[in-house]
């Protein structure tokens, strides 16, 4: 099936007496792409208006490329070829360098958009402005908080994570969604149009691309099917993912106080709100348990077990009552092993800190196997909790440790209790696939690896919604999956009010750029003469245009008030209001009430 036409053709940019050619060029292109568009509408009535379909404007794929030195162009496709890049590959590159401009119709518009894409409880990795610390918030939580924070984002232009300001949110309300389990253990959940980051083509031979959650699940139904090869369904399953990611620094514990909590939070219990205990038995443990609080300055008692094995009862009672500042720290860590967290703040410490957390929290609740006398050598330990968010944390401290995970909700484990118990494998150099899947990107994509996605299907429906990311229009999910959030949006507006019968064009200005060149960018044209600019009304420049997109808003509902009046003007004649009333809806207003009369 042919999901899209390229067309390879070399418009005359590079000297000032072809600009007046270029620009021809480009308005005859946006006009082929808003006829398709509108014919698209025509068939396709119900289509939501620009305005309310949830797109967000993203900076064009030339704006983030590379620049290159034209003259070193040559240069760069003989160093390819030296190395045995193919054509194809060289000229990918070239493109990508070189900047290219994309002419997206409106099914291809939205489902690339921002995204009406996540249910509210999804979470993400964010860092609050106020206090520089990571958090691992829920999506829906930031309606009306997200100026407070920045996402993390990976940079594709300098290879590097950033975070980047949440300039907006969007609620889609009640969608239809689909569930993919990831090869790290953890499901994602999203709307079929919301697009992830995958590598198409052969190990040698890779290239960046987004793939649809709607896209994953057709690969995944055709192979279960039989109509696709187990080798193609994986190179439509791969999925970017976090490999590691940056260590804040942000606060300073010692490795005595960052210890102390990860034991903590793996063995510690203060349930009847006056003791608080650390339970262990093990002596090579006991020793650094003991020389941390002698470090920290906390009083203790040690009991011995007395049950049936070594560890039964076996625990350090710590003396001093919350009046100990130390002690009131662990008390708020949690309860019991169904409440228990690490420090927040911790996590936004370097990344030798976060190592000793893990180590801690190991010590008391992980497994770790002999080297070479367990059935999967490339596991280097097994990590146990029973607390949602204590896992989270974990995740989020393997993140920043660079070391690869798979996590799991074991329900039936036959151990202590009825409550579910959630396990993390942690990886070393001797998982082969994961090591591969890293050292495969670490020279052009460093700190991310890619995953697959195992299996993927509709999962009902679900409160959705997503947010805006300024700048790299990407994101970071709790797990470490990288989210994408358009395009030339003038085609689509101009189809829109075509559609409602407003002579409305697309029309070109130019400044000149950085580099001696022109930079044009497309507005729309309305019938009075008064322009209109999508890109800006849907986010771009964030808040630092925020006035001028307030005018380009104002700008419309001046143009919808003229409508009304004319409205009333037919009216008062007789004339029936419907051809101005599709032509009022067109600018993504509905009158309240009705039309006036």
């Amino acid at each position: 099936m042919m999901r899209s036409i390229l067309l390879d053709v070399r418009l005359p940019f590079e000297t000032a007496d072809d600009r007046r050619n270029s620009e021809d060029i480009l308005l005859w292109f946006l006009g082929v792409v808003s006829r398709l568009n509108l014919y698209y509408l025509k068939q396709n009535p119900s289509t939501a208006k620009l305005y309310e379909s949830g797109v967000r404007y993203a900076l064009p794929d030339q704006m983030e490329a590379c620049r290159v030195d034209p003259s070193k162009l040559k240069d760069l496709a003989k160093f390819l070829r030296s190395i045995g890049a193919s054509d194809e590959t060289v000229l990918t590159v070239l493109r990508f360098v070189n900047g290219q401009e994309v002419f997206r119709d409106i099914p291809t518009l939205y489902r690339r958009k921002s995204g009406d894409c996540f249910p509210l409880s999804q979470k993400i990795i964010a860092r609050s402005k106020s206090t520089g610390h990571y958090e691992l918030l829920a999506i829906g939580d930031l309606r009306f908080t997200y100026s407070s924070y920045e996402a993390l984002s990976y940079n594709f232009s300098k290879c590097c994570y950033e975070f980047r300001d949440i300039v907006g949110f969007v609620d889609k309300g009640v969608k239809p969604v689909s569930k993919a389990r990831l090869s790290n253990g953890t499901d994602l959940i999203a709307t079929d149009d919301h697009k992830f980051w995958n590598l198409t083509g052969k190990r040698n031979n890779l290239s960046l691309a987004p793939t649809t959650m709607g896209e994953y699940v057709e690969a995944y139904v055709e192979h279960k099917a039989g109509r696709l090869s187990a080798s193609a369904r994986g190179e439509r399953s791969r999925i970017l993912q976090a490999s590691c990611i940056p260590a804040l620094g942000a606060v300073k514990p010692s490795r005595a106080e960052a210890y102390l909590a990860g034991i903590y939070a793996a063995e510690g219990e203060s349930s009847d709100g006056s003791h608080t205990r650390i339970g262990q038995h093990k002596p090579q443990v006991r020793e650094k348990i003991e020389a941390v609080l002698r470090d920290i300055g906390v009083d203790f008692s040690y009991q011995p077990g007395r049950g049936k094995t070594p560890g039964s009862g076996a625990q350090y009672s710590l003396l001093g009552g919350a009046k100990n500042p130390v002690i009131a720290a662990l008390r708020a860590q949690g309860n019991n092993s169904y409440d228990m967290r690490l420090p927040q703040s911790y996590l936004s410490s370097d990344k030798s800190t976060v190592e000793c957390l893990l180590e801690a929290h190991g010590d008391g609740d992980a497994w770790r196997p002999a080297n070479g006398k367990f059935k999967r050598p490339g596991v280097e330990a097994i990590y146990a909790t029973s607390s949602d968010g204590l896992m989270e944390q974990l995740r989020l401290a393997e993140l920043i440790a660079g070391r690869p995970f798979y996590s799991y909700r074991y329900e039936n484990h036959g151990g202590e209790g009825s409550g579910a118990i959630w396990r993390l494998h942690e990886y070393n150099d001797q998982a082969p696939k994961l090591h591969a899947r890293e050292e495969l990107l670490k020279d052009d994509l460093p700190g991310l690896r890619y995953g697959t996605v195992r299996n993927a299907m509709p999962f009902g429906t679900a409160h959705v919604g997503c947010i805006e990311v300024e700048g790299n229009h990407n994101f970071v999910l709790a797990d470490g999956t990288l989210v994408s959030n358009c395009d030339n949006l003038c085609a689509s507006r101009v189809a829109e009010l075509w559609a409602a019968g407003i002579a409305a064009s697309p029309y070109l200005t130019s400044r000149p750029n950085d580099e001696g060149g022109t930079t044009y960018h497309a507005l729309v044209l309305h019938p009075d003469g008064s322009t209109e600019d999508p890109s800006l009304i849907l986010g771009m420049g964030g808040e630092a245009r925020a006035e001028e997109r307030e005018e380009e808003k104002r700008k419309n509902l001046e143009r919808l008030d003229n409508l009304l009046k004319a409205a009333k003007r037919l009216m008062d004649y007789g004339h029936s209001p419907t051809v101005l009333g599709d032509m009022v809806d067109s600018y993504g207003f509905v009158p309240r009430g009705g039309w006036p009369c």
